[in-house]
């Protein structure tokens, strides 16, 4: 079993009001639900991070105009080979 901590947090009352009306569409008690938001939004930036990475490596690095030529026509041999007609 993993080892947790815990945090005490302030809401106010209406933050506080619309979460549980939330967390009771979900079936999720508050600390259930506060975890899975927390996850949540630690997968997010993770996932923002990483495409951040991404876009990063091609601004250093963009393609040449041979290697976009060559994805143009792979791409367009691969459309026409597709059965556009069902």
């Amino acid at each position: 079993m993993s080892r947790s901590g815990r945090v005490t947090i302030s809401l106010s009352y209406s933050d506080l009001k619309d979460a549980d009306r939330i967390r009771r569409s979900t079936g999720e008690n508050r600390s259930a639900f506060f975890k899975r938001l927390l996850r949540d939004e630690i997968a997010r930036r993770k996932e923002r991070q990483k495409a951040d990475r991404y876009v990063e490596g091609y601004r250093k690095k963009p393609e040449t105009p041979d290697e976009i030529k060559q994805a143009m026509a792979t791409g367009l041999t691969i459309l026409a080979e597709e059965p556009w007609e069902t």
